[in-house]
């Protein structure tokens, strides 16, 4: 049997920066074009020497073998888009790719994905048009997602801007996901007026739930370009896609060719900035350009350390390809933040081109990217593989763990007009996986090109917030005080970090250990710890990260049997109930002032009392006689909380279950806490109903081992969505606790959820000889001197 313990020994991944698009968990809303995609595929690759499980979710259609295994830093994946059969999909109706013609301003509800791993992957992907020439695709494009980063509230679409003559297959796009129930998003910033393709009018907002897309789409009846600017602005986090497919930067020729597919998974205003660099691509002037999307009114655009002009909110700014210094590089600074998207050319020809989503400059992004998986391929078909690089001057960079002086096809260092800080590379002919390092900042693109077509994107540039990711060896007892040391992988050179613990006595924040070491917390240390952390270059500090530390589970009797779970505490086979004076019903029927009844109708009020706190006062806990209750939590716009707690004089042991369904909705989770935090509580459940927090990152997820407990002080859980009707089989239990609260949090309600449950006092103990050992513990129970 398995045992898993929660808030121990704990690494934080404290945005190693180059590392953000290494996420868990990534979103690909659906894409758009004017023709259609062939070949699609999905490509993950992850840093980590082990084997990293990985599932690809279909939105909306059912789940496929096919669609997870593992990956390790020798072994990428290359996945083809499959049909509901599992039989690879080229047709213009996919999983990823719905025909601008059908776009009509509805919610789409099956297609993309959400790709989940065990451990941190990178995820890109490549398709290729269906349009054929000479039995060769003529377009291709790529995204890389950008993981957690991505996750944003407002966004400014960007794509290719023609000039002049534009066909009437051009079209640009922005397809954005949700990532909770109940998101609005508003588009503005659009002409009066603005329709799909299709001729549908283009809406001003969309109300979706988790997984659910919407796509914008001009082109054909309007000007592609007119999509540019576009404001996006949603009330909990989206993921938004934006480009083209097909476009160009280049002068339309007729009869001669010049468009190609240049689209990317962008990020929110939050994490974009004022500076950045950018490196040429293998294209002529008229493709190799910049755009550049003001997001505030008066904000003035400098190339290479000269001004050019001034942009307002919405407005756009193409640099031509002219700008690029004789070095291949290109320094842009603003006045104000702004959107970057950046043209490349993948050969001397305008039929060739892409379009990447460019990071901004800062401090934080330092660190690898391992790796870029199958550079110089889609498939079966061979393409020229490049990587640009820019980083600090005087930094070490190596390719595949060569320096990369030392590697074929280096263009570069070149210094960068107007901020001799940077330098940067281009390095061609690459093939296979690659791996980019550097002991500085690193901003990383790579770009391959085949015939008529061009694909890349960056796979570094794009912090993420702070998070704790917990590393739990799965133990008989856990990793648990004494067994749990605290400790980082944030790099000590980026950031300054110390642990603290809440001292209740003083209600106070206390450091423990040294600056930037591990700490191994005390057994009479358990609690409430949080890391407190501050990136250096900057001096900003990072909001602290807070987490619940336990003892490990109690085993009286040595049996290797945790004392939540033990029949016979003392091993004298006798079992605890038989020992006890059994099972009591709380009273709840005023849930304010509760009592016991046991077994015999006999009460007891003393030993009890309740806590009831709510944000809402029309929130409600109503209870029963038999311990059952009925919470109900009503909507509101913020948070809407309910905490129910009983306290007790004396130790009890006691169960808690759900006893009819709960209103599902996925804004609400619930919390399950005991007193005192030198005790755990231990999740039983056999049929995986419940999803679990298991490092307080807001992830909840399911357990694959249905024989597996959770035990921690504190355990934070929602409602399996699979689990939608028939008897609740989870249970929490606990030993010998004097403390016990379920609080019930939500984040934005529209509609009152409900839940129902049973709080029940289990084998309630009794000391028969009055020597203060209850008799479940007492091997001599009757004080005869007889064990």
């Amino acid at each position: 049997m398995k045992f898993r313990h929660l808030s121990l020994l704990f690494f934080l991944l404290l945005f190693s920066n180059v590392y953000s698009q290494l996420s868990k968990k990534h979103y690909i809303p659906p894409l758009t074009s004017g023709d259609n995609f062939g070949e699609q595929f999905i490509y993950i690759s992850t840093p980590k020497t082990f084997n990293v499980s990985y599932k690809i979710i279909p939105i909306g259609k059912p789940e496929l073998a096919s669609y997870s295994g593992v990956v390790s830093n020798g072994s990428p994946i290359e996945q083809a888009i499959l049909d509901e059969n599992g039989i690879t999909d080229v047709d213009s109706d996919t999983q990823l790719h719905i025909n601008r013609n059908n776009i009509n301003g509805n919610k789409i509800a099956n297609k993309g994905f959400i790709i989940e791993a065990s451990d941190v992957i990178y995820v890109s992907i490549r398709v290729r048009s269906s349009t054929l020439f000479n039995g060769i695709p003529v377009h291709a494009g790529a995204l890389v997602s950008k993981g957690s980063s991505a996750l944003g509230t407002v966004f400014r679409l960007g794509g290719m801007v023609n000039e002049p003559g534009i066909p009437a297959e051009h079209t640009s796009f922005g397809s954005f996901m949700a990532t909770e129930d109940n998101t609005t998003v508003l588009i503005s910033g659009l002409p009066t007026g603005s329709q799909y393709p299709t001729g549908d009018p283009i809406p001003n907002s969309v109300t979706l739930n988790e997984g659910e897309s919407f796509i914008i789409a001009m082109g054909g009846n309007e000007d592609p370009a007119t999509l540019y600017g576009t404001l996006l602005t949603s009330d909990k986090p989206i993921v938004v896609n934006s480009g083209s497919a097909q476009g160009s930067f280049g002068i339309n020729m007729p009869n001669q060719g010049g468009q190609d597919y240049g689209f990317d998974q962008i990020v929110g205003a939050d994490k974009i900035g004022n500076e950045y660099i950018l490196v040429r691509g293998s294209g002529t002037n008229e493709v190799e350009n910049v755009l550049v999307v003001g997001h505030e009114d008066n904000t003035a655009i400098n190339i290479n350390g000269n001004f050019v002009t001034n942009i307002n909110a919405g407005e756009y700014q193409v640099i031509e390809g002219e700008s690029y210094g004789t070095n291949g590089n290109m320094y842009v600074s603003t006045s104000k933040p702004v959107f970057v998207y950046q043209g490349i050319g993948g050969t001397g020809s305008r039929a060739n081109q892409s379009l990447f989503f460019v990071p901004p400059l800062s401090c934080e992004n330092k660190g690898n990217v391992d790796n870029i998986p199958f550079i110089n391929s889609i498939n079966n078909a061979i393409f020229n593989g490049t990587v640009s690089i820019v980083t600090n001057t005087g930094a070490n960079v190596e390719i595949n763990g060569q320096p990369i002086n030392n590697i074929n096809n280096v263009s570069g260092p070149f210094n960068v007009i107007g901020n001799n800080n940077y330098i940067t590379y281009k390095v061609g002919g690459l093939s296979g996986n690659i791996k980019v390092t550097s002991d500085q900042e690193l901003y990383c693109a790579y770009f391959n090109a085949n015939t008529f077509a061009t694909t890349g994107a960056f796979y570094s540039g794009f912090p993420n917030a702070p998070q704790i990711e917990f590393n739990a060896t799965v133990q008989a007892l856990g990793n648990c005080v004494p067994n749990v040391t605290l400790q980082t992988s944030a790099d000590t050179n980026l950031f300054e970090y110390k642990w603290e613990y809440f001292d209740e006595n003083t209600s106070t924040w206390v450091q423990k250990g040294e600056i930037n070491k591990p700490y191994k917390p005390l057994e009479t240390e358990t609690g409430r710890y949080r890391l407190v952390a501050k990136i250096i270059c900057t001096n900003e500090e990072l909001p602290p990260f807070e987490v619940p530390v336990s003892l490990c589970p109690d085993d009286f009797d040595g049996d290797l049997i945790i004392d939540n779970l033990d029949v016979d505490l003392d091993n004298d086979g006798i079992l605890n109930c038989d020992e006890s004076l059994g099972n009591a019903n709380i009273d709840l029927t005023a849930s304010a002032s509760p009592s016991i009844i046991f077994q015999d109708s006999s009460t007891n009020s003393a030993i009890i009392s309740a806590t009831q706190t709510s944000t809402l006062v029309t929130s409600s806990f109503t209870g029963t006689n038999t311990g059952n209750f009925l919470a109900t939590i009503e909507p509101d716009t913020s948070d809407s909380d309910l905490l129910y707690q009983l306290d007790f004089t004396q130790n009890v042991n006691l169960k808690f279950t759900q006893t009819a369904d709960a209103t599902n909705n996925d804004d609400v989770f619930y919390i399950i806490k005991i007193g005192p935090n030198s005790k755990n509580v231990t999740l039983l459940d056999p049929d995986d109903q419940v999803l679990v927090d298991t490092n307080f990152d807001g992830a909840f997820d399911g357990n694959d081992d249905q024989s597996a407990q959770i035990s921690a002080s504190e355990i934070r859980f929602k409602i399996n969505p699979s689990f939608t009707s028939g008897a609740a089989t989870y249970q929490f239990v606990a030993n010998q606790v004097n403390q016990f609260s379920i609080e019930f949090k939500s984040n934005g309600l529209s509609n009152p959820t409900t839940f129902s449950g049973n709080i029940q006092l289990t084998c309630f103990s009794k000391d028969s000889d009055g020597d203060g050992i209850e008799d479940a513990l007492d091997l001599d129970s009757d004080n005869d001197g007889i064990p």
